[in-house]
């Protein structure tokens, strides 16, 4: 394919603002949070760009592309959206180049429900004509589950993807909590008896400081040593503070499940968007496993 959309340069501009066609990139947060896209999930907005920034990735963009389409229906115009980090490719400590990867969660490309198949195609055409101007050398999406159209569509757009499908664990939560406790595999409901049976007390709150989460980050903090976990999976404090400065006041909670002495053994943060809630960051002592804790936290939740 020859046809190159034109790029347009990076500004400060809303979706009313900026109605001419084709891509253009933001590599500012609050340019992109600008355009109130109606985000899918947490993950893809510009809101969990500066969490993933204050976790220390080196950049973060969005992509926009927009065709030039008459929404006097009201259905709004057709656009594909597509949020990244961006990581420096290094050679003898000069900058050659850069990875793109998803943020830290379940996002990638996504669009409009009016996008066709030909708004995709021509969206992946303007980004790769990008990616070759900038210097993007590699790109790894995480695609959400939760929305595998977008997988699809996007794998259809692109020339060569490789894929790779790992499990995602999800509870169905439409049914309410009985629905929920039904539908529940058998190992989940006797851990969460065992859980009650041994006093286990949990507690869930809204967070509303970083502060609110400092037991958890010790907790987690022993946790990830136990299990040697990278680097990767530690977090300082500016990104606890962005967690609760970046999310919706009520998106963001803490969950603790404590033994009947009251010392703390399991705890997890939990990030809502909408209907959905997802398990963010969990952490548990010894004493947690033999009490069942996490189960526990999980049940609260899902009730």
């Amino acid at each position: 394919m020859n046809w190159k959309a034109p790029i347009r340069p990076i500004g400060k501009k809303s979706m009313e603002a900026a109605p001419e066609a084709g891509l253009t990139c933001y590599d500012s947060v609050d340019a992109a949070k600008a355009l109130a896209l109606p985000w899918p999930d947490l993950y893809y907005s510009p809101a969990w760009g500066a969490v993933e920034l204050a976790a220390g990735a080196s950049a973060w963009e969005l992509a926009l592309w927009r065709r030039r389409d008459d929404a006097s229906d009201g259905a709004g115009p057709a656009f594909v959206a597509y949020a990244y980090a961006k990581r420096p490719v290094l050679q003898r400590g000069r900058r050659v180049g850069w990875d793109l990867r998803s943020p830290y969660g379940y996002s990638g490309p996504w669009s409009s429900p009016r996008a066709t198949e030909s708004d995709w195609a021509a969206f992946r055409a303007a980004f790769v004509a990008l990616a070759r101007e900038r210097g993007y050398v590699s790109e790894f999406v995480r695609f959400s589950p939760l929305f595998p159209h977008f997988a699809a569509a996007y794998g259809a757009a692109a020339a060569a993807l490789a894929t790779r499908r790992v499990a995602t664990i999800a509870a169905d939560l439409r049914g309410g909590a009985d629905g929920y406790w039904r539908r529940a595999a058998k190992q989940h409901r006797n851990k969460v008896r065992k859980a009650r049976k041994r006093g286990v007390a949990v507690a869930m709150s809204v967070v509303e400081t970083a502060a609110d989460v400092a037991s958890f980050r010790d907790l987690y903090e022993e946790t990830m040593d136990r299990r040697r976990a990278s680097r990767f999976y530690y977090f300082d404090e500016a990104y606890y503070a962005a967690l609760v400065a970046e999310l919706p006041r009520g998106d963001c909670y803490y969950a603790t499940a404590t033994a009947p002495d009251g010392s703390l053994v399991s705890a997890a943060i939990f990030l809502r968007h909408g209907a959905a809630l997802h398990y963010h960051l969990s952490g548990s002592r010894a004493a947690g496993y033999a009490l069942a804790g996490p189960s526990a936290i999980l049940d609260a939740a899902a009730a």
